[in-house]
This record gives C-alpha cells, structure tokens and sequence, in this order.
C-alpha cells in the first residue's frame, strides 16, 4: 500500500489519519489462498478424458 502525505501543516490531520489507516491495514492478516474446486467436475472431465 502506498500512501501520500503532505508535509504542509494545514494537512497534517489527514496526513496522520491516512497514516493511522495504513498501519491497520499492515496489521490486517489474511489466510493463506486455497483453490477451490468442485472435485466431482474434476472427476468426471478425468473419467471423459
């Protein structure tokens, strides 16, 4: 994730909120990504084949 800030002192609000926004989503935690398939389709185009 990338995120811009500004070093001007009238945006230093957002600045700190995009900043504090980017730390939660580093500190999100997702599962590791499984396939899912349908095995009986699978089975079947193996069996036609």
């Amino acid at each position: 994730m990338f995120v811009n800030i500004s070093p001007d002192h009238s945006s230093l609000g957002e600045s700190l909120c995009s900043l504090r926004f980017a730390s939660r989503v580093n500190a999100c935690e997702i599962g590791i990504p499984r396939r899912q398939a349908n095995m009986r389709s699978f089975d079947s185009r193996l069996s036609l084949g």
